[in-house]
């Protein structure tokens, strides 16, 4: 239909925007289509006074992670219409993506005040909270969005990450089941049977979602699983894996069977490779910890759950005991590979990290997993030691090799990304550095996933370069040259 007018009526302002927003649907999960843009675009072109179709072009900047376009798209809109609240809204959700906290939670509370039931206004404010750590005024709010949209599935997934942070798990795990990827999983017509629940005898099946970070952390669970088996509770159980972790899979939990993910083929396409397992079950892999770790008290002591090949951590101790004979050898990622502008804000420069990189008495070997062969050149100082690159390995898609590299060092500092989790599946010393606390932490100050690892936050106004200053005087007193023996 929104086709048929804009063919009719080419000068249709409304005509353009409702087919930029047609064109948006079809796409639900994913970010504008570029022809989504060009029609509210051209739908703003020919009325440029239209506040709702910049709002919508805002929004649609947004899903594509253009955060300072989005910006400066959301200003325009609110001059054109300062009484919608549609248009705070949406404004506010792009001051979050830019870390403008303050601005974000103006914008939101103007917003529930102009419209009482907008059920994303609470939804920012209760971000803006989440972000500062104020976790139980971020419930407050997150429940005043639930009660305006109970039937909004990513508010309730936000309100379980709510409860999470504040270390409620119980009702934290239900209503962190309503997330995106657990719902994409679900609608799968290839699912082999019922979600486990915890059934006896069930041949398991777990389906892989969200990044490689997070199937680290899921795959904290393995134990439990290969637990499960071993006594029977379970007959089989067959995980989906990211491919390069294949390697430590199969070493660590030989009782487990695994598949290989095709992330190209979307969610849940294990299950439609997975036919000859004669699956009875099935389950996320984000929902494993709300049937084993549903109490604090069920996390592990014991650090690290995942086995480094034994060979090629003797190689990487001879390389370092060459390179960095008696000093501490400390592996450092500093930001994740996908630095789009709404996920800067969560990394520092490799410039801040000066105060690691000239801590007297240690080496940083990099496990930064993408080329950043240019910025150390860059930062190359005579006040500071050379960091050293690891010989043949492919810190990307090698992660058997990167996991016997990091049992190697005496320690990894890293950003929240996959690096920083793989080290404390490994049980490395570990000292993770990030912008703020959130639910992974549950409510405790040291991880209840990785009992190795200790993390750092920045606090209140603090630079990246003074946390990074921290980091190093943590290294210095925690971390201490014990791998120097070949």
């Amino acid at each position: 239909m929104a086709r048929r007018i804009v063919m009719l009526a080419p000068l249709r302002a409304d005509g353009w925007q409702s087919l930029g927003l047609a064109l948006a649907r079809r796409k639900r999960d994913a970010p504008a289509p570029d022809d989504a843009l060009a029609s509210l675009r051209r739908s703003i072109v020919i009325d440029p006074m239209d506040g709702s179709a910049a709002t919508d072009l805002t929004d649609m900047l947004r899903s594509r992670r253009t955060s300072r376009l989005a910006s400066r798209t959301g200003s325009w809109s609110l001059c054109l219409n300062p009484m919608s609240a549609a248009a705070r809204v949406a404004l506010s959700a792009v001051q979050l993506d830019l870390d403008r906290i303050d601005a974000a939670d103006r914008s939101a509370r103007v917003a529930a005040l102009l419209v009482p039931e907008t059920a994303n206004a609470y939804g920012n404010r209760a971000q803006c909270h989440y972000r500062l750590a104020r976790f139980e005024r971020a419930i407050v709010d997150g429940v005043r969005a639930a009660v305006a949209a109970p039937a909004d599935f990513q508010v309730l997934a936000n309100l379980g990450t709510y409860r999470l942070a504040s270390g409620s798990l119980a009702d934290g795990w239900k209503l962190f089941g309503h997330r995106k990827t657990a719902r994409a999983i679900a609608r799968s017509p290839h699912l082999p049977g019922p979600r486990w629940t915890g059934e006896a005898g069930a041949r398991l099946l777990v389906l892989a979602e969200q990044g490689l970070g997070d199937e680290i952390l899921f795959a904290s669970c393995w134990p439990d699983l290969a637990d499960a088996v071993r006594n029977g509770r379970l007959q089989a159980v067959r995980v989906e894996i990211d491919s390069r972790l294949r390697g430590l899979a199969e070493r660590s939990f030989p009782e487990l069977d695994w598949l290989d993910r095709d992330r190209a083929a979307g969610p849940a396409d294990g299950a439609r490779r997975s036919g000859e397992f004669a699956a009875t079950h099935w389950i996320a892999a984000g929902d494993l910890p709300a049937m084993f770790r549903r109490k604090q008290n069920d996390f592990p002591a014991a650090a690290g759950y995942l086995t480094p090949d034994p060979d090629r951590v003797a190689a990487f101790r001879h390389w370092l005991a060459t390179e960095a004979p008696n000093e501490r050898r400390v592996g450092l990622c500093w930001r994740s590979g996908l630095t789009t502008e709404d996920r800067a804000k969560y990394y520092p420069e490799l410039s801040d990290c000066r105060p690691l990189l000239r801590e007297g008495g240690s080496r940083i070997v990099v496990l930064q997993y993408d080329d950043c062969g240019a910025e150390v050149a860059a930062l190359d100082s005579p006040d500071q030691a050379p960091i050293l690159f690891p010989p043949d390995l492919d810190r990307r898609d090698d992660l058997d090799g990167v996991a016997a590299l990091m049992a190697a060092l005496d320690g990894v500092a890293s950003a929240q990304t996959a690096v920083q989790a793989l080290a404390g599946a490994i049980g490395v010393q570990t000292l993770g550095f990030d912008l703020a606390p959130s639910w992974v932490e549950l409510g405790r100050t040291q991880s209840p996933w990785f009992p190795s690892m200790t993390t750092l936050h920045r606090q209140n106004a603090e630079t990246w370069e003074h946390l990074m200053q921290r980091v190093a005087d943590h290294v210095r007193h925690n971390i201490h040259p014990t791998a120097s023996a070949e």
